[in-house]
């Protein structure tokens, strides 16, 4: 099925996971429903288009495309996770919060650091460190000054000795103090 969907094929995808029960397969169609929308342009076009046929629908199917947009890695894909982080529903708020987290490239780094800073959630911080130390780690050389300042201001903002030593070795690898 993944060779051969496309988008036509988005909406028959999108219902097939609302009737689905088990989250696996929900997830397995939601990379299918993914790879779906490659003719639909860039990756942040594609979600963007996903995101539009997905918008109406229940929120445990917009809970499982939610992370296509980590994939996808824009500046739209981001707005978007940014406005469902402020959402009433605590569940697809937290699924927003946790793609952001995973996010693919370095624009989401001041949207987590935000994060990390504001969030009242130990888990949070804990998570947003790991995603700004796993982003550091995909960062040209050139960029090194822009991820040490990265690093330290993630470090001011976390209570976790644990979280606080895990930045302080990406720190350490960039040859920051």
């Amino acid at each position: 099925m993944e060779a051969f969907a496309g988008p036509d094929d988005l909406p028959a995808l999108l219902q097939t996971i609302a009737q689905t029960r088990d989250p696996a397969e929900k997830n397995r169609l939601a990379r299918v429903l993914w790879g779906a929308t490659r003719a639909l342009g860039t990756d942040d076009a594609r979600f963007e288009a996903l995101w539009a046929k997905v918008e109406g629908l229940d929120d445990t199917v917009r809970k499982v495309v939610l992370p296509t947009a980590a994939e996808a890695g824009g500046e739209r894909s981001l707005a978007i996770v940014r406005t469902l982080m402020k959402s009433e529903d605590k569940d697809l708020a937290e699924a927003a919060t946790r793609t952001l987290f995973a996010w693919s490239n370095p624009s989401a780094a001041p949207a987590i650091l935000e994060t990390i800073k504001s969030s009242a959630n130990p888990a949070h911080k804990t998570l947003g460190a790991r995603a700004v130390v796993r982003i550091v780690g995909t960062m040209r050389k050139g960029e090194a000054p822009r991820a040490v300042k990265l690093l330290k201001d993630t470090l001011a903002s976390l209570e976790r000795a644990e979280d606080k030593a895990m930045v302080q070795a990406a720190l350490a690898k960039l040859g920051a103090k």
